[in-house]
């Protein structure tokens, strides 16, 4: 394949799918069958392709290339365009970092394009080349959704068990290291709603469209994808508000265990502050420094200081200092 074209298929009124080279895309479609082009979206000349298809109208194409898309559906005269995103599941990516797929429909041809490589568009490419091809576009799209929202449960639920770990976690050990965790943790379901919110709206209609394209069958699947979206939607606010309030809860315990030191510490400045002032005095290098001469000096000072440090306790827990 070229840098354009990733993969494409003929699908045939028998259930083949029959593998195209980049000529074979252009070719006229046999009566009956129907066709998938996948495509990369940087590719040198996929804008150039698209804007000479003249089925394909120029708005449509901008949208397909757009840098920064929502999840959505859009209904043209000649077809549809629906944006939709998953998880990065490719090597050193992130997963709340989420893929876009770029799709156009037609009665009888499908047109995807990426940038990186989607998981769930490559599953049904390994699907065609079993010999277990989609039987209709319909049926591509359902597996398609499917597919994506497949692959979001494990990354939601990693998200979960790291929160439940972090609930466990004991109040006396929470550090600067389980609230940058959680911080980071919140960040991730942050990145996930942000697409995941559009994309349940872009299911909704997607489902509701009435194409001849699209099955009772077809649109039952893609309603129940938008169904399991929802409930990931609703477990990402949860998790968003179960970390908020450990965040919370670590902070306060972080401060009132800061507090606990700064006050031990003050008291025992108090306490100390006085001794070292009478033995400062006494160190200094004057005449007439009381017990200089004495042997018992030094039994004196000691004795004088212990019994002021212990009046000093005795002050402050009268006063309920301490």
């Amino acid at each position: 394949m070229t840098e354009n074209l990733i993969c494409a298929y003929d699908f045939t009124t028998s259930g083949k799918a029959v593998p195209l080279d980049e000529g074979g895309i252009f070719k006229k479609l046999p009566k009956g069958n129907w066709r998938w082009i996948h495509l990369q979206r940087h590719g040198p000349d996929v804008l150039g392709w698209l804007m000479a298809d003249d089925n394909i109208p120029e708005s449509a194409v901008h949208l397909l290339l757009a840098e920064e898309t929502r999840p959505t559906v859009h209904a043209m005269e000649s077809g549809h365009i629906i944006n939709l995103r998953g998880v990065n599941l490719n090597p050193d990516a992130a997963p709340e970092d989420m893929v876009a797929v770029r799709i156009w429909v037609e009665k009888d041809r499908i047109i995807t394009l990426r940038k990186p490589r989607i998981v769930a568009v490559q599953a049904i490419r390994e699907l065609c080349e079993a010999g277990e091809p989609p039987d209709s576009i319909g049926d591509f799209l359902s597996q398609l959704v499917g597919g994506l929202i497949e692959r979001m449960d494990p990354v939601i639920a990693n998200l979960d068990d790291r929160l439940d770990s972090l609930e466990e976690t004991e109040l006396e050990e929470a550090s600067n290291k389980h609230r940058n965790r959680l911080g980071h943790l919140r960040r991730q379901a942050i990145a996930l709603k942000r697409f995941l919110s559009p994309q349940r709206d872009a299911l909704s209609k997607l489902s509701m469209l009435k194409v001849s394209w699209l099955l009772p069958e077809h649109v039952q699947a893609i309603h129940e994808a938008h169904d399991h979206t929802s409930r990931m939607v609703e477990a990402l606010d949860a998790i968003r508000e179960r970390a908020g309030l450990l965040h919370e809860e670590f902070s306060s315990q972080m401060a009132e265990k800061n507090n606990r030191n700064s006050y031990v510490l003050a008291v025992i400045a108090a306490i100390f502050l006085p001794l070292g002032f009478l033995t400062g005095l006494l160190g200094i290098n004057v005449g007439g420094v009381p017990g200089v001469d004495s042997p018992w000096g030094f039994a004196a000072v000691t004795l004088l200081v212990i019994v002021l440090g212990i009046a000093e306790f005795a002050v402050l827990r009268w006063m309920r200092w301490i």
